[in-house]
């Protein structure tokens, strides 16, 4: 399997790109990709999704302005910056996606050893660990394109 190294210059410009075309596709196919917030790891672009989530709740769909309203203004230069890399790119989000789930995973990962190495209470992280095993399983037996291509027909 490739690393996401082969494709991106770092894990900001992964997240940007993914977060672009997401944005860029303005709702289509946006459950299928089966993300959260979290699965971000920098707090502007967890914002960013977060939002999304809340236009796409509201009217089904969203846009780059309309979402650039609902966030502080010191957060949009991330937005425009995801915009810029991956709205244009929104067809490659499902096969980008993989690449964000394990850093996700490998983020859930350290942070259960760091739990550990304290002494502290796993069951919590040990739960998200199995839905992220989940969500990253189905992810391989779906074809998130096919979805896209009928909905777009």
């Amino acid at each position: 399997m490739s690393d996401f190294m082969d494709f991106f210059e770092s894990d900001k410009d992964l997240e940007a790109r993914i977060l672009g075309g997401i944005i860029g596709l303005g709702g289509v196919a946006f459950k299928d990709f089966d993300l959260r917030a979290d699965d971000f790891s920098f707090p502007e672009f967890q914002l960013i999704f977060e939002k999304c989530e809340v236009l796409f709740e509201k009217q089904g769909q969203f846009d780059v302005f309309s979402v650039s309203w609902l966030i502080p203004a010191e957060s949009r230069q991330m937005l425009f910056y995801a915009f810029e890399l991956g709205g244009m790119h929104g067809r490659l989000v499902s096969g980008w996606v993989g690449f964000l789930y394990q850093r996700s995973s490998e983020r859930l990962l350290q942070s259960i050893a760091l739990e550990l190495q304290s002494g502290g209470d796993v069951s919590d992280r040990m739960e998200r660990a199995k839905e992220q095993f989940e969500r990253v399983t189905r992810s391989q037996f779906v074809l998130p394109d096919l979805r896209f291509d009928m909905q777009i027909a």
